[in-house]
């Protein structure tokens, strides 16, 4: 799976910006969490956006950028190279890493049985309350939009700016 073209930030993949991961996400907005990409999209880097031309070019742009974890596999089976390359470095891997297990720590992870996270099921995370949960959600978080003026859709290649 292939990370759309069009899902950039001024010409750059989300997921190898750090103008948008580090220094917007986590810089003036304060982010401490981890940042996941979406499936597919760090491969899209390379084969979609074609904003690099190797594997261990592109896990150095999701990496430096900000991206922690990879949704699907790209990360974790070029890394290796990438690493004995030079391209990405263990302070790279380390920074992705503290910045996971730092979650996963405030989560309780890593507590005794007791943390209250161990004692849900996996039955309970896609239960039929869940579901709708998630339904209502989505429902109340959708926005309409007034297209004043017929200004969608955008046309391509318009760059909008988002403050």
């Amino acid at each position: 799976m292939l990370s759309a073209p069009d899902n950039a930030v001024n010409g750059v993949p989300s997921c190898a910006s750090r103008e948008l991961l580090t220094d917007t996400l986590r810089g003036r907005w304060g982010f401490g969490g981890y940042v996941s990409s979406d499936c597919g999209a760090v491969v899209g880097i390379q084969q979609g956006h074609h904003f690099t031309n190797s594997s261990a070019a592109t896990v150095a742009a999701a990496l430096r950028a900000g991206v922690d974890i990879d949704c699907g596999a790209f990360i974790r089976d070029h890394l290796p190279a990438a690493l004995a390359a030079g391209s990405v470095t263990a302070a790279d891997v380390d920074l992705a890493l503290a910045r996971l297990l730092s979650v996963q720590l405030r989560l309780g992870l890593y507590d005794a049985p007791a943390s209250p996270y161990r004692r849900i099921p996996p039955s309970a995370v896609h239960s039929a309350a869940h579901l709708q949960l998630a339904r209502e959600a989505a429902q109340q978080a959708t926005v309409l939009l007034k297209n004043a003026g017929r200004a969608l859709p955008l046309a391509r290649g318009v760059r909008v700016a988002v403050r």
